[in-house]
C-alpha cells in the first residue's frame, strides 16, 4: 500500500471536480485498476495506473514531457526496474512537435479529445515489486499517419538490447494480423521492466467481433499453433463463451454481441499475444470488457460463478458469491 500511496496517488492529477480529462484505463473513468492473479507459486496483485500528471499547455492535450520526471520515483518504488526498452520506446512514440501535436489533434475522432499514451502497473509478488509500462502508438499513428502494426514492429526489431531476438516471432505475428479476416489494429504493447534477456514483450490487438469462432481463430493464430495447451484454452473457453456474453442459453459459433456502450474503446476482444526472445511460440490471452455484453452486476456476479463450476472450480465459486454478496451488501 505504500507503493500505491508514493507512485501511484501522485500522478492522479487534480482531484475531482477540478479535474479537466477523464482516465481511459477502465470504463467508469477510474485511473487506477487493482486485479489478483491466482498462481501455482503463490498469487500476484497488480495496481494499474494512467499517470495524469498536470498539464500546463492548453494547446497540447496530450501531455509526456513530464514522464521524464517520474522515472525516479518508479525506480525507486520497484528497485532494479530496468527501463531501457521503456526509454527507448518512449523517445519513438511520444508526440510533442508542434506539427505533429496539431495533426494528432486533427485526426481525433469527433467524439474524443485525446487518447491513452502510458499506464503504468507495479506486480506485488511476495516481496518483490516488478514494474511494467503498457505504451500506444495510436498518438504517433494519428500524428503521422504511419500504421500502429509498422510503429510496433519496427520499433520492437531495434530495441537494444535484445530486439533482434524478436525477428521470427514479430514475422509471425505480423502475417497473421496482416492476412487475418477482420481489421485487427495493433493498439497497446506492454513491457516488463526487468533484464531484457528475461523480459517479455505482448502485443494488445483487438476485434470488435466476440464470438465463439473469433476466439478459436485467433487464438490459434489461424491454425498455425494448435498444440495441447492452446487447445486446451479454447475448450474451455467454449464452455463458458455464452456466460461471459450473458446468453445462458447458449450461442452460435460465429454469434457476436453487440456492445452496449459503442463510443467506448473498450469494444470486442482484446487479444495479448505475448512474445518471449528467441521464442516462435506466441502465447495468445484474451480480454472481455464484461461491461459491454452484461447487463448488471448479479447477472455478472452469477454467470463468473457458474463459469468457475464449468471448468471445475466449485469450491472456488462458492467462495467468489459469497465475498460478492459480502461486497455488495457493505
Amino acid at each position: 500500500m505504500r507503493v500505491y500511496r508514493d507512485a501511484v496517488v501522485p500522478t492522479y492529477g487534480p482531484p475531482t471536480p477540478q479535474a479537466t480529462v477523464r482516465p481511459l484505463l477502465t470504463m467508469d473513468g477510474s485511473p487506477v485498476e487493482p486485479s489478483w492473479n491466482f498462481q501455482n507459486d503463490g498469487t500476484v496483485v497488480r495496481y494499474t495506473f494512467e499517470p495524469l500528471l498536470a498539464n500546463d499547455d492548453l494547446d497540447n492535450p496530450f501531455p509526456g514531457d513530464k514522464i521524464a520526471t517520474l522515472l525516479p520515483l518508479l525506480r525507486y518504488v520497484a528497485p532494479g526496474a530496468d527501463t531501457r526498452w521503456f526509454e527507448q520506446v518512449w523517445s519513438r512514440w511520444f508526440v510533442h512537435e508542434k506539427n505533429e501535436v496539431a495533426a494528432a489533434k486533427a485526426a481525433l475522432p469527433p467524439h474524443k479529445t485525446r487518447v491513452p499514451q502510458i499506464f503504468v502497473a507495479f506486480d506485488m509478488k511476495g516481496a518483490e515489486r516488478i514494474m511494467k509500462v503498457y505504451l500506444f502508438p495510436v498518438l504517433k499513428h494519428l500524428a503521422t499517419g504511419v500504421s500502429t502494426e509498422d510503429l510496433t514492429w519496427n520499433t520492437i526489431r531495434d530495441l537494444e538490447p535484445g530486439g533482434q531476438g524478436f525477428s521470427k516471432v514479430v514475422d509471425k505475428l505480423s502475417k497473421f494480423l496482416a492476412e487475418y479476416k477482420e481489421r485487427m489494429p495493433v493498439e497497446m504493447i506492454a513491457i516488463d521492466c526487468i533484464d531484457p534477456a528475461k523480459a517479455r514483450i505482448k502485443v494488445y490487438a483487438r476485434t470488435r467481433s466476440n464470438s465463439k469462432s473469433t476466439i478459436r481463430d485467433v487464438c490459434t493464430l489461424g491454425g498455425l499453433q494448435m498444440d495441447e495447451s492452446t487447445m486446451r484454452g479454447v475448450e474451455n473457453l467454449s464452455k463458458i463463451w455464452h456466460l461471459l456474453l450473458d446468453e445462458p442459453n447458449g450461442v452460435a459459433a460465429d454469434q457476436s454481441k453487440p456492445p452496449r456502450f459503442p463510443k467506448d474503446h473498450h469494444l470486442g476482444i482484446c487479444f495479448v499475444f505475448e512474445m518471449r526472445p528467441g521464442q516462435e511460440r506466441i502465447e495468445v490471452k484474451c480480454h472481455l470488457p464484461w461491461a459491454q455484453t452484461n447487463s448488471n452486476d448479479i447477472r455478472t456476479t452469477a454467470n463468473f460463478t457458474e463459469a468457475l463450476e464449468l471448468l471445475g472450480y466449485e469450491r472456488h465459486a462458492g467462495k467468489y458469491a459469497r465475498g460478492a454478496l459480502a461486497a455488495a451488501t457493505m
